[in-house]
């Protein structure tokens, strides 16, 4: 059986299990090795653990299989598919009942598929195509004109995203809904279409899908070549298996709105004429734009400076959901256009007002828009000239990367409120700056100089690695002189601001076996939580909980002792995950601890225990039936959260085949 059109899992006889069987007090790394039974484990979870054969051995294991995903990466020179990474989850793999592996009783797992490909699609990505097309009547309804001769199509130019999407299991917590992988945590890549003149399947430059109401003839103009996308998706059960993003280049992007649709690839081809208002597979037919129009003023009755852009975004992946209109000097309203299949929900939806890139002005972020009512942007104090120096508690100067981001930016109408009592605002500013060494040959270590809109600020200190300290955050920074804004005439400054790097704090904690063995020479792996990817585009200030990927702490390595004891240092007020990766050739799973929390005190955790494995023992072909050698597999559970946590890899051997122990046992502390 086939994974869509060209990769199959097929069953890989097992060797009897009659080799010697290794001491495991040989040895400083335990080995999950038996002899007909498994006496010092308990029940796992109720589930009974019998002996039982692994690869080249009898292994204690269990035979419920666990609820796993495999994200498997084609290497870039197999002959077909390479370089593609695609999803497996577990329903796709079933137990056959009439394999033989493994005698006495065995298990084989096999792929089953709804897909069904025709011989045409073998060895083939599944092709997703369109043109985005506008003719005279949408040129109007835009307030976008072009010149488009009555009758005629043009295409615009665009770039063409799919975004690989999940569906976790259901659990009491996170429903399984489809869902945007990154915030799922697993490693699916985008695929980037790709954008030009003739790549549509086809037996002529336009591929037979450019419609024009009147005529096949390319309409007559500068924008008369077509901007057609192609991009090869791998096919999954899963529904939808892609978000595509179609995004309208600037200018156009003023008056054209992106695309935003979900793209199920189970079909021999999807898509078709992406016309505008149209989704793929749709036929085609043109429709008014649905706009959104609201007033923007400045409190200060000021003229806009330089050229700003307002457009609607989705709160949780910023993605553009309206056009992106542009407007300065004295520009009293703009008007976002959108498309009918993809109304703008305003519940998860938030109106940006952006200033000129390098302008040292906040962002104005409404993430309860209320549409007609408009938008006020508010005075502001003159901005702030701030410098000073990275220092470690000792004094000593640090090398570090900062990055500042507002809790609150004042404005003139409060900006006399004490910073105890911050003003409702919908301002935000960030900039990230590194300390005069990093940016020079001979520069000092740890200075900083920037400017800053005044108001109260945090700091994410990232020192270099080499210096030892911590990745921290440094609150209540307050950007203002004495104890509060300057509210007018010149800007104000701050000189010789301090910023204490942290030091790291001392984690320890033990892993033995379930029947009781020190784990040695394991590895100890502390990643940022797998419970943190939903906030991964949150905004650093964000007060719904979410954690903004800048916030996320560094991993850290170490290796447990021949007691199986540990110790490593970490940063301090960040959630961590532990993954326990036993030596090669053990038998014992990946173990995961999951939201350790850690604060500036030392850690000492509670031991953990590794349960005992179930065996995976798969093969990946091509669709010619040849083993893919060198294939990445890496294997995720999910936790009660409904994210994905690691819980094993391999590589897959010049058979094709990969071997893994699974475990989906986490534990938390």
């Amino acid at each position: 059986m086939r994974l869509g059109p060209f990769v199959a899992l097929l069953l890989v006889r097992g060797v009897c299990g009659c080799s010697a069987i290794t001491d495991p007090a040989a040895s400083p790394a335990p080995v999950n090795v038996c002899l007909g039974t498994c006496p010092g484990y308990p029940a796992d979870a109720g589930v009974p653990v019998v002996c039982q054969a692994s690869q080249t051995s009898y292994a204690c294991q269990i035979n419920t299989v666990p609820n796993f995903v495999l994200v498997v990466t084609i290497p870039s020179l197999a002959p077909i598919g390479a370089g593609t990474t695609y999803g497996i989850s577990r329903d796709e793999v079933v137990l056959n009942d009439s394999c033989m592996v493994y005698a006495p009783t065995g298990y084989c797992y096999r792929l089953v598929t709804n897909l069904s490909p025709r011989p045409e699609d073998v060895g083939a990505l599944r092709p997703a195509y369109g043109v985005y097309l506008v003719n005279q009547s949408q040129s109007e309804q835009a307030d976008r004109y072009l010149d488009i001769p009555a009758g005629y199509d043009v295409s615009l130019p665009v770039s063409v995203t799919f975004w690989p999407q999940w569906t976790p299991p259901d659990t009491s917590t996170a429903p399984g809904v489809a869902t945007d992988a990154r915030l799922l945590g697993l490693p699916l890549p985008p695929v980037f279409a790709n954008v030009g003149f003739g790549v549509l399947p086809g037996t002529d430059p336009f591929g037979n899908l450019v419609v024009a109401p009147g005529a096949q003839a390319p309409a007559v103009g500068a924008f008369a070549e077509p901007f057609e996308w192609v991009a090869g998706l791998t096919p999954s059960i899963s529904a939808p298996a892609y978000k595509a993003v179609v995004q309208v280049s600037p200018p156009f992007d003023d008056g054209y709105p992106d695309l935003g649709y979900a793209v199920s690839v189970v079909a021999p081809y999807v898509g078709a004429n992406v016309n505008l208002g149209v989704t793929l597979g749709q036929p085609a037919s043109y429709v008014a734009f649905p706009t959104a129009s609201f007033s923007v003023k400045r409190a200060d009755g000021k003229p806009w400076e330089g050229t700003w852009t307002a457009y609607y975004r989705d709160q949780s992946t910023l993605q553009s959901l309206t056009s992106r209109a542009r407007f300065s000097g004295k520009t009293t309203s703009v008007r976002l256009n959108e498309v009918s299949t993809q109304i703008v929900n305003l519940a998860s939806a938030e109106i940006v007002l952006q200033p000129p890139v390098g302008m040292v002005t906040p962002e104005f972020i409404d993430t309860a828009p209320s549409g007609a009512v408009g938008e006020v942007y508010p005075a502001l104090p003159p901005v702030a000239h701030v410098s000073g120096t990275v220092q470690a508690p000792s004094g000593d100067a640090v090398s570090a990367t900062l990055l500042f981001f507002s809790d609150f930016v004042d404005d003139v109408a409060t900006c006399m409120q004490t910073p105890d009592t911050p003003p409702p605002s919908a301002l935000f500013y960030e900039v990230r700056v590194q300390t005069a060494d990093q940016l020079a040959t001979g520069g000092a270590v740890g200075e900083f100089s920037l400017d800053l809109p005044q108001g109260r600020y945090a700091v994410v200190v990232q020192p270099s690695g080499e210096s030892g300290f911590a990745k921290s955050t440094v609150r209540y920074l307050s950007v203002s002189v004495p104890d509060h804004p300057v509210c007018s005439g010149d800007s104000p400054t701050l000189d010789g601001v301090v910023i204490t790097a942290s030091e790291r704090v001392a984690v320890t904690g033990s892993v033995v076996t379930a029947d009781g063995r020190a784990l040695a020479n394991a590895t100890v792996e502390f990643t940022p939580a797998a419970a943190l990817a939903p906030g991964r585009f949150a905004s650093p200030a964000a007060s719904t909980g979410a954690v903004a990927e800048d916030l996320w702490p560094r991993p850290f390595t170490t290796t447990t002792a021949t007691d199986g004891s540990f110790t490593v240092a970490l940063d301090p007020f960040g959630q961590y995950d532990m993954t326990v990766v036993p030596q090669d050739g053990t038998n014992f799973p990946w173990s995961v601890r999951t939201n350790i929390v850690t604060t500036a005190l030392p850690l000492q955790l509670s031991t953990l225990v590794v349960p005992p494995p179930f065996f995976l023992d798969l093969t990946l072909e091509d669709a010619n039936e040849n083993p893919l050698t060198g294939a990445v597999v890496q294997a995720f559970g999910f936790t009660s959260d409904g994210v994905a946590v690691g819980i094993g890899d391999a590589l897959t051997d010049s058979n094709g085949n990969f071997t893994m122990m699974l475990s989906t046992a986490f534990a938390s502390e």
